[in-house]
Formats: structure tokens, C-alpha cells, sequence
């Protein structure tokens, strides 16, 4: 078996890998940088590397831009076959290559391909634990990995061998179940985002709510901007369980988010069942009582509004850089990050210089709370530990990618020293051949 990184391997984003075994060639994802630079020459995976009429499949973990992102152009460079998705997944690959672009425009970005491409994209979704053959002796199938709706781990088999690709995971979730267990791996590609950091033992989601509720007693607005699906629903879920102790505050959400939410109630067989069998899981249903946002002139009253505020927002550049021109000069509000904020976007400049951002607002400055507070959606080092140590048995080779080049470096170091297995935090276009 080879395994060629066509991208994602010491640095996070465009997330793409050739497997190549006998006379079978699938890839694993097809992603973009979440970059928002108009000249990043790692934008894309190298596609360039890929004979599209020798791909057997594509197979695809989950419905972020940083793993479905150029799946178009796949198709635009001769590319005929299905793309295999989880059955979520399937309802929600069109419209992540559709937001992204949306973004890019928004950003003053170019393309890489145009709209219409995207529907030329012919997923085939699969139920998890569902064997799919890809070829003569190679087959996968998925399993749950607890990061977003959808997302799954891919597990492959080639002749005798096993190849687990972990995709993004965590162990944690509010709304989804933890990544399956007793799963079997001859060599495992691993998430490596946040390296070998252990997070600390108070919580993120503590110091989140307390950092909201400071900003509430000083009657200032909160912005919360929210990627659409993933910590999206993470959030919402935990401001709906605290609905009560919110009283006199006014809770705004974008149409899109609300949205989003629904699906992930109506799609409840991929739900963590001990959050659903909770006493006070009737909370979810209250979504009818935040204020929603469809347009402009929405989202201007609601900044305007009377009194203290939280504002669900959708994290795309256009909608960042309104609230940040409107929001920027009351020392009361707060923009609160929760995920990482790409090179370029309005939430790194915020928290770095938010002059570029202010420079056509007249007397404005910047006197609003700026802070970030990670909603972790990745595994830190001791979640890649235990699931490492749930394997039937240890894998011999473990890689490391999606995490800049040190992350990937530390992970692989922590993982050989723990279990003297063979780890590297291999490079881009590197051919391994295993």
C-alpha cells in the first residue's frame, strides 16, 4: 500500500490523501484551506498528482469545507465516480461547497472552480458500520468519530490490511455519541490538531459561560460567530439548557443556524441517546423562543436592541465584518471566538489589528472585548492516548496530520514514547509506502 498526502499533512486544512494498493487508487477527502489570504499558495491539495480516470472512489469523512472544499474540481478534471458519504453527510456536501465559495466572495477571494460544479457531485450515502466494497478484496466502512453531524472515521480494509484514517474526532461531546472503540488498525492516520497539549482540568465550557456572563451584568451585547455545523450545535445546545438563567437577556440566531439545528434534531439515530434520555432534554425544544435573524436590517435592530443581548451568528467574513463595524465601539460587547480563526479572516484580525477592519469607520475605535475560548471539536493529547489504547490491538505505524507542522511533530513523538510504536508526522507529496 502507498500513501500519498496530496495535502494536510503539517498544517491545517485541504485535507486530501491518495491511497494507492495493487491496481486500486481511492482518495481520502478533498479539502481547502480555511485560509482567507488572496494569495496562499497552499490553498489546495495537489490534484495535479491524481490520474482521474484510474480513481476507484472517494471517500469522505465529513462535510467541512476543509474536507469537501474542492470535490468539484474533481469532477471539472474528468473525475466520474460516487463520492461516499455518511447518509448526514449526504444532505449537506452540496451546500458546504456552496458556503465556502460564498466566503471566498465575501473575502474577495478568487474561485477555483465556478457554482455550477457543484452539482455534478454524486454522493452515495451509507449507513455507519455499513462494509461498501471499493474494489476486488478493498472495502471501508464507517464509524461514528463524535466531531460534527455526519462525521465519521474511515476504516479500510486491503487484502489482509488494515488502514483506520481517524479524520477530525472528540471525545466529549455534548450532542454526539464518543468515536467507537475495539476498532482494528494496521497503521492509523491521526488527527493532530491540538498536538500534545492536555487541556486543563477546569473547562472550557465553564470559563465560556462565565466569560458570557460577565459581559450580560455590564448590559453589553455578545457576539458568538458559529460555523454552521459542528460547534454550531454544541453551542446552541448548552445556551438552551441555560435558557432560565438568562432571564432578561434577548438571544438572537442566524436563520441558517436554526436551521442547521433542526436537522441535527430531526436526524437523531447519530445523537449521543444519554443527552436525549436527559429529564430536561424538553430545553431543546425551545429553540422557538430566541429572536431570528434573516437579514440586514434583522441583524441591525438586534444590535441596536435595548439592553444586554447574545447574538448566535453565522462566522462568515461579510456577517463578522457588519457586527465588528457596529459593535466595535461600545467597551460593554464582546466578540467571543470559539474555533480557530484562519489566516486572513475577520476574527484574526480582530484579535490581532482591528484598525484594517475600523479604517473606514469614522471616530470609531477599538474599545470591545476581544476573546477566544476553544470549544474543542479535535481530541488533545490524552483523548488521542485513549483511543490509541482502545484498539484491538496496537497499530504499527501511526501518522499524524491536520495540525501545523509542530503540532504534528509532538503528537508523533508522545505517541512512539508511550507505545513504542513506529509514529511520524510525515510531509506532503511524501510517498509512504506501507
Amino acid at each position: 500500500m502507498l500513501l500519498t498526502p496530496l495535502g494536510g499533512c503539517q498544517e491545517r486544512g485541504r485535507n486530501c490523501f491518495l491511497i494507492t494498493w495493487d491496481t486500486c487508487k481511492f482518495l481520502l477527502d478533498c479539502g481547502v484551506s480555511p485560509s482567507f489570504e488572496k494569495q496562499n499558495p497552499r490553498a489546495f491539495p495537489h490534484l495535479e498528482r491524481v490520474k482521474m480516470d484510474e480513481l476507484n472512489a472517494v471517500i469522505v469523512s465529513h462535510a467541512h469545507e476543509d474536507h469537501v472544499g474542492m470535490l468539484p474540481r474533481l469532477y471539472e478534471m474528468g473525475y466520474t465516480g460516487e463520492v461516499y458519504v455518511t447518509k448526514p453527510t449526504e444532505q449537506l456536501v452540496k451546500d458546504a461547497c456552496k458556503r465556502w465559495l460564498s466566503a471566498l466572495d465575501d473575502a474577495s477571494v478568487p474561485k477555483p472552480y465556478p457554482e455550477t460544479s457543484i452539482e455534478a457531485i454524486r454522493p452515495i450515502g451509507i449507513d455507519n458500520d455499513e462494509t461498501t466494497s471499493i474494489a476486488p478484496d478493498a472495502d471501508f466502512f464507517f464509524s461514528a468519530s463524535g466531531h460534527m453531524l455526519g462525521s465519521a472515521m474511515v476504516n479500510v480494509r486491503l487484502g489482509r490490511r488494515t488502514f483506520l484514517y481517524t479524520s477530525d474526532y472528540y471525545y466529549g461531546s455534548h450532542l454526539l455519541p464518543d468515536p467507537r472503540h475495539n476498532l482494528s488498525a494496521d497503521v492509523m492516520l491521526c488527527d493532530a490538531f491540538y498536538g500534545n497539549f492536555q487541556y486543563p482540568k477546569i473547562t472550557e465550557r465553564e470559563e465560556f459561560f462565565r466569560t458570557i456572563r460577565s459581559c450580560i451584568d455590564r448590559r453589553g451585547k455578545v457576539l458568538l460567530p458559529l460555523p454552521l455545523l459542528g460547534r454550531s450545535q454544541e453551542v446552541v445546545a448548552m445556551i438552551l439548557e441555560k435558557l432560565d438563567s438568562f432571564q432578561n437577556v434577548r438571544i438572537f440566531i442566524e436563520n441558517e443556524l436554526k436551521e442547521a439545528w433542526m436537522m441535527c434534531m430531526n436526524t437523531k439515530s447519530w445523537l449521543r441517546q444519554e443527552t436525549l434520555d436527559k429529564p430536561d432534554s424538553d430545553c431543546f425544544k425551545r429553540l422557538s423562543e430566541l429572536t431570528t435573524l434573516e437579514n440586514t436590517e434583522d441583524r441591525l435592530q438586534a444590535i441596536g436592541s435595548e439592553g444586554p443581548a447574545i447574538i448566535l451568528g453565522y462566522d462568515s467574513p461579510k456577517l463578522n465584518l457588519l457586527y465588528a463595524q457596529r459593535m466595535s465601539d461600545d467597551m460593554r460587547n464582546l466578540f467571543l471566538f470559539s474555533g480557530y480563526q484562519a489566516p486572513g479572516s475577520v476574527g484574526r484580525i480582530l484579535q490581532s489589528d482591528s484598525s484594517t477592519i475600523l479604517a473606514n469607520e469614522q471616530n470609531k475605535k477599538q474599545l470591545a472585548e476581544v476573546k477566544h475560548i476553544e470549544l474543542r471539536t479535535h481530541p488533545d493529547v490524552l483523548d488521542t492516548l485513549r483511543f490509541i489504547r482502545s484498539l484491538k490491538e496496537k497499530p504499527e505505524l501511526v501518522l499524524t496530520f491536520h495540525g501545523e507542522g509542530s503540532r504534528c511533530l509532538e503528537m508523533a513523538t508522545v505517541v512512539e514514547s508511550e507505545f513504542g510504536i513506529q509514529s511520524r508526522a510525515p510531509m506532503n507529496l511524501e510517498e509512504i509506502s506501507i
